[in-house]
């Protein structure tokens, strides 16, 4: 595969993440997914700990088979604060860059929490 169509592959799945992880925050919060940004805290969603057990659940069902599994207890997951946090903590753990613009959520400024 030429390492342009191989870059633009990464570039698509990363945006997948970003509307999975939206639509994911979304289902457990019971919000549309358009409503979902990513400079906007989990808490705001009302996300629970509990609730936070479910989206990490969801979240391996879809990313499981592409990796062994995504390791919530990597010390990143700790500092994952806003949706923006969470999106770059699957896409780090996929091996993927964060999406840019254009994609489904898009980056807000100050969105990511490190």
């Amino acid at each position: 595969m030429p390492a342009e169509t191989h870059q633009q592959g990464r570039a698509e799945d990363a945006a997948a993440v970003a509307r999975a992880v939206a639509e994911i925050v979304a289902d457990v919060s019971g919000r549309a997914t358009e409503d979902v940004e990513q400079s906007c805290p989990l808490a705001r969603y009302g996300l629970s700990d509990l609730a936070l057990i479910q989206v990490q659940d969801l979240l391996d069902e879809e990313f499981g088979e592409r990796t062994v599994g995504l390791d919530f207890d990597a010390p990143g997951f700790a500092e994952v604060v806003t949706v923006g946090d969470l999106i770059a903590f699957v896409c780090e753990q996929l091996g993927l860059d964060l999406p840019g613009p254009g994609s489904a959520v898009e980056p807000q400024p100050g969105g990511q929490g490190r």
